[in-house]
């Protein structure tokens, strides 16, 4: 079996937080049980690739926001806000979905897709979703952005959290309802 593993962000090294752990563990599950793994997303800026050979990669990105300009995050928001993305997903619309199919239709002869969180995937939901694909939910995503929302202090920041977190959860909704297979890692991510 072949699966494209289709992550916000690839292998790039030593794991760098629970994202990247989680993502490791099921990729070597997967490659001891004897599935083919071609990884497609985008990489950390300045980082090397973990499998240059088995990886797809769409660009540099840093998915911190801290790092952004005022405008920069007011655009992103106004784009989520028009186009009912995620602000996670708009920051992840690098390319189009044009160049995202050539980018898929490169890897060869793929049994489907492993979907892992909702960011890469909601900013290519059509395209990534074409195929058969299996959905890895995990960290309850749209469980984090009320949590943050309880830790920030500005309004504007609590309401655009309130807001991230509801299209989350359509987002991962859809994401179940498509998927031939969903793999969960805690009860709490059963509960999408």
């Amino acid at each position: 079996m072949h699966l494209i593993f289709a992550s916000s962000i690839v292998p790039c090294g030593e794991p760098k937080n629970d994202f990247d752990i989680v993502n490791r563990a099921i990729v070597e599950a997967m490659q001891r049980a004897g599935t083919r793994v071609t990884f497609i997303g985008f990489k950390w800026s300045g980082t090397e690739l973990e499998y240059p050979e088995n990886t797809v990669c769409l660009g540099d990105i840093d998915p911190a926001v801290i790092n952004e300009s005022v405008f920069q995050k007011a655009k992103w928001l106004a784009t989520a806000v028009k186009d009912r993305l995620t602000y996670a997903s708009v920051k992840l619309r690098a390319m189009s979905d044009t160049d995202l199919e050539q980018a898929l239709a490169a890897i060869e002869e793929a049994d489907g897709v492993l979907l892992t969180g909702a960011a890469l995937a909601g900013a290519y939901e059509e395209t990534l979703s074409a195929k058969p694909y299996i959905y890895f939910a995990h960290n309850l995503e749209h469980s984090s952005s009320p949590v943050r929302s309880n830790e920030t202090r500005g309004a504007f920041e609590k309401i655009t959290d309130r807001r991230e977190a509801k299209q989350v959860e359509k987002l991962e909704r859809r994401l179940v309802a498509g998927a031939r297979f969903t793999i969960t890692l805690a009860d709490e991510d059963r509960a999408v």
